[in-house]
C-alpha cells in the first residue's frame, strides 16, 4: 500500500502532516497518556484511602447505632423515657 492510500486512514489532524511531524505528534500524545494514566493511578489511591477511611467511620457509626437502639428499646420496656 502506498503512502497516499496509507494518510486516507488517518485522522484529520494528522492527513497533512510529514513522516517527521506524525511521529513527533504521536511521541507528544504517548507523553500525555502516560501523565493522564499517572494521574488516574494517584486519584484511585485517594479514592481507595477515602473509601477505607469512611468504611472505618461507617462501621463505627453503625454499632454505636445498634447499640444506642438497644439501649433505647431496653430503656422502654423498663418504662423509661426520652424527649
Amino acid at each position: 500500500m502506498c503512502r497516499q492510500h496509507r494518510k486516507k486512514y488517518l485522522p484529520v489532524v494528522l492527513k497533512d502532516k510529514t513522516v517527521v511531524e506524525i511521529k513527533s505528534y504521536l511521541v507528544h500524545k504517548k507523553t500525555e497518556r502516560s501523565q493522564i494514566q499517572k494521574n488516574i493511578r494517584e486519584a484511585n489511591v485517594h479514592r481507595n484511602a477515602f473509601i477505607a477511611k469512611n468504611q472505618k467511620n461507617g462501621a463505627k457509626g453503625e454499632l454505636e447505632n445498634a447499640m444506642l437502639k438497644a439501649i433505647v428499646n431496653q430503656g422502654e420496656a423498663l418504662g423509661y423515657t426520652w424527649h
